[in-house]
């Protein structure tokens, strides 16, 4: 006796369903650009604070970084 499966999707179901992507909601684009404008803007902050060091990240470098940017907003220590 020979068994025969067979697949209960369609090729053409499984292809348009395997190729469709749903695009995030408008909320969740505005917030990623956000996102990514302040991480920018963090990344160009810490380099000219390196550059105003004399460009080389060193311990003392990295450790003023650290003090500097290392705090969060509120917080005293």
């Amino acid at each position: 006796m020979a068994t025969i499966l067979t697949s209960t999707l369609s090729p053409v179901a499984s292809a348009s369903a395997a190729g469709t992507q749903t695009r995030p909601s408008f909320l969740a684009r505005a917030w990623n650009a956000v996102v990514e404008a302040r991480h920018r803007a963090a990344e160009r902050e810490i380099e000219r604070f390196i550059m105003a060091r004399g460009g080389n990240l060193t311990d003392s470098v990295e450790r003023e970084l650290s003090r500097t940017f290392g705090t969060p907003a509120g917080r005293k220590d």
